[in-house]
C-alpha cells in the first residue's frame, strides 16, 4: 500500500534545482497525497546508481521531510555497494549514510560528506521507507533536491587553536592541518567578535 512516488502532492520549500516540479514521497494512495496507511508495514526504496569520478570527497546533498514515528516509522539513506541485493524483504545494515530520519514535520536540508575512498567507484544510492503497523502520524517521508558533487578541496578536519601572548598583547594562532597534496594550496580564516555581527576574513600562511 505504501510506496514511493514522484509527483506534486508536495515540494521543498528550499525551492527545486531541476527544471521540472516535483519530489519523490511515500503515498498510500498512488501519490495523489503524501500520507501513509499506519496499519500495514512496509519496507520500501528508491535507488540511483552513481559513477563516482576522483576527487578527495565529495558532498551529498538533498531535502527531506519526515514526521512518521520514532525509530518505527522512519526515513535512511544509505551507500552500498552496486552488487548488493535490495529487496523488500531485507533490511539493510552497513551503507548507512544517516541515522533514522523522523520526528519532522518540516522541510530541512541535509548536507553528507562522503570520503575518497568511494572515487573511481559505482554505488547505489538508496533512500528507505520503512513502518510498522501501530500508530504513526502524516506525513511520511518525501525527498527533494538531490545532488551530489565533487569537492576537489578536502575538508580540514584537525583545527587547533593557541593564545599566545605578544608585546602588541594576546594573539590567537589557528593552526590547520589536512591531507591535502595541491600545490598552491591557501585558506581563508574567518572569525568575528563575541559583541559583533561583522565576520573577518584573513590568509593563512
Amino acid at each position: 500500500t505504501n510506496k514511493w512516488h514522484y509527483g506534486t502532492a508536495t515540494n521543498s520549500i528550499f525551492g527545486n534545482t531541476s527544471a521540472v516540479s516535483g519530489a519523490m514521497y511515500v503515498s498510500d494512495n498512488n501519490g495523489v497525497s503524501n500520507n501513509y496507511n499506519t496499519e500495514v508495514t512496509s519496507t520500501v526504496y528508491f535507488s540511483r546508481y552513481i559513477q563516482f569520478g576522483s576527487a578527495p570527497e565529495f558532498k551529498l546533498s538533498f531535502d527531506w521531510n519526515c514526521l512518521g514515528e520514532g525509530n518505527s516509522d522512519y526515513l535512511k539513506v544509505f551507500l552500498i555497494p552496486s552488487t548488493t541485493e535490495l529487496s523488500n524483504n531485507i533490511i539493510l545494515e552497513t551503507g548507512g549514510l544517516t541515522e533514522k530520519l523522523s520526528g519532522i514535520n518540516e522541510w530541512r536540508n541535509e548536507e553528507i560528506i562522503i570520503p575518497g575512498d568511494y572515487a573511481n567507484g559505482i554505488y547505489n544510492l538508496v533512500f528507505i521507507w520503512r513502518n510498522d503497523f501501530t500508530v504513526g502520524q502524516q506525513p511520511p517521508a518525501a525527498i527533494d533536491n538531490i545532488s551530489i558533487e565533487a569537492v576537489t578541496c578536502g575538508r580540514v578536519e584537525d583545527i587547533v587553536v593557541n593564545i599566545e601572548e605578544s608585546e602588541e598583547g594576546l594573539n590567537a594562532v589557528v593552526h590547520l592541518f589536512d591531507d591535502n597534496t595541491f600545490e598552491d594550496l591557501n585558506y581563508f580564516v574567518e572569525y568575528k567578535l563575541s559583541n559583533s555581527d561583522e565576520w573577518i576574513t584573513v590568509p593563512t600562511n
